[in-house]
């Protein structure tokens, strides 16, 4: 039996079940996904991405592919990035608030120092790392698609296109952690010998990856970067618990942005109504 379902809102929604298409895995899989292993393994984890040539024509920029065996079959994910050219979203169609965005805007403004999004998977960190890039080539005068300032970016993969930033992906064995993790240190590393003014490194991962987005922002270049914790604060316990001396924690000219982000269901456009029209209501089901 094969489902098919689609994470819509924050909601996963069953489009269809049956057994058409089933028995064409395994070619698909060889021939469409690339970095990884040639083969198909059902009763083995398997990810990779497709092939940029298979979804040009399909208007998608890029395409994660991952497997696990599970219970009476195989589960698969595939998270598909829309092809949205240079056109990168702003802070106000991405839903932050005026307050809120002044206070980005004063961040992306300094010279030097690290800005830390953190969020669960899924909850758009990259969405909104891509749109403060956007905002700091803005900021330091990208005019006519000309940059006045250098921003290196290293993500794994790139998950759209910044229009006047250097994007580097990593480039790794995804069958070896180790190799990954090296990938993404020598990757910093390089990135710092490449005259940047600025770096969007994708991910913290562990302590050394963590100091080396630390030593890049005590040396003279703003870091955006990401870390999975429960908000704000809690990205300093995760940068203790890795093993960051509490000095550094406390220099607030380095850690000067810790900021959490959650998607929220937004409200159908159609059928939305005011909420003075129907607060007497709301009032008498809370309480009821």
């Amino acid at each position: 039996m094969l489902r098919r379902g689609f994470t819509v809102n924050c909601t996963v929604w069953t489009a269809s079940t049956g057994t058409k298409g089933w028995r064409w895995r395994p070619p698909l899989f060889c021939r469409c996904v690339d970095v990884t292993e040639k083969q198909f393994y059902p009763h083995l984890h398997q990810d990779g991405r497709i092939a940029e040539r298979f979804l040009k024509p399909l208007g998608i920029f890029g395409a994660r592919y991952a497997h696990m065996p599970a219970v009476g079959g195989l589960y698969v994910v595939m998270r598909l990035i829309q092809e949205e050219g240079d056109a990168v979203p702003d802070f106000e169609s991405l839903g932050f608030l005026p307050d809120q965005i002044r206070v980005l805007k004063r961040l992306l403004r300094r010279p030097e120092g690290m800005i830390i999004l953190s969020g669960p998977t899924g909850s758009g960190k990259s969405t909104t790392l891509r749109t403060a890039s956007a905002a700091w080539l803005a900021l330091w005068g990208y005019i006519n698609k000309l940059p006045r300032r250098r921003l290196l970016t290293i993500e794994d993969p790139p998950e759209g296109r910044i229009d006047g930033a250097i994007q580097t992906p990593i480039i790794a064995d995804r069958k070896n952690p180790e190799e990954i993790k090296r990938a993404w240190l020598l990757s910093m590393s390089y990135a710092l010998r490449c005259d940047p003014d600025a770096i969007l490194n994708g991910e913290i991962r562990d302590l050394e990856s963590a100091l080396t987005a630390l030593k890049a922002a005590m040396t003279g270049h703003l870091v955006m970067t990401t870390l999975h914790a429960n908000d704000g604060l809690n990205i300093l316990e995760r940068l203790e618990i890795e093993g960051v001396s509490a000095r550094l924690l406390a220099d607030p000219q380095l850690l000067m942005g810790l900021i959490s982000q959650r998607l929220v269901q937004r409200l159908c456009p159609h059928c939305k109504v005011p909420y003075q029209q129907v607060a007497g209501q709301l009032r008498q089901t809370i309480a009821i």
